[in-house]
């Protein structure tokens, strides 16, 4: 039976942050272009049995979006950049495929926001960005000042997970994930705004390198 086991990880994550707006009571999703982020953290692997065992994680994660919008006479871009500190809790089902194992998981996610910001250009004076922070304060814009430019959102996530990967007898392993988070986090009640994303990664498990594989 595998022993208990840590491990580290680093890779990218390609978001396809889901934003509605309405303004009119006629409702406007915007279709986004990926954005491409970074994310690394720390993993633990909790036998259960000898094909089970709980992975929980702890992650800094890269999520957003990149937005087209037609106004009148130009398109505006806007590239959103959500910073999050994510701790998905999965059960994994290991398999033997030649000296290593291939290994699946499912699990919710919670997710922690903790800075981001707005990059906006158009086609009208492409030379000109305006750049704001995201701030995770819940607060909903249409109380604010007319002079605050942040966006602001919720600061809590929660979804679920699916993973896919292969380890190697030494501890080297590549995962495949996708994330679907159910909160909306925009705070207007009239809007939307919510995360997904996929995500691959390479590893290193510690303390892992004489687990024996599981039998079939």
């Amino acid at each position: 039976m595998a022993q208990l086991s840590f491990g580290i990880q680093a890779g990218a994550n390609i978001a396809f942050g889901k934003i509605t707006v309405d303004d009119t009571g006629l409702p406007t999703l915007f279709t986004n272009d990926p954005k491409i982020g970074i994310t690394g953290g720390f993993l633990a692997e909790i036998p259960i049995s000898e094909k089970l065992a709980f992975r929980p994680e702890i992650n800094f994660i890269q999520k957003g979006s990149k937005t087209n919008t037609t106004l009148s006479i130009f398109n505006e871009f806007h590239k959103i950049t959500l910073n999050y500190i994510e701790i998905p809790l999965n059960v994994v089902y290991k398999m033997r495929a030649g000296r290593g194992n291939f290994f699946f998981g499912l699990g919710p996610t919670l997710s922690i926001g903790i800075s981001g910001k707005e990059k906006i250009t158009n086609d009208y004076d492409p030379t000109k960005d305006t750049i704001v922070d995201v701030k995770f304060d819940g607060k909903n814009s249409d109380n604010l000042a007319s002079n605050d430019e942040s966006r602001h959102l919720k600061r809590f996530d929660a979804g679920a997970n699916i993973l896919a990967g292969y380890k190697l007898p030494m501890g080297l392993f590549i995962k495949l994930g996708y994330t679907y988070n159910f909160l909306n986090i925009d705070p207007n009640k009239n809007n939307g705004y919510k995360n997904r994303g996929f995500n691959i990664c390479v590893g290193y498990m510690l303390f892992d390198s004489k687990a024996k594989a599981p039998s079939d």
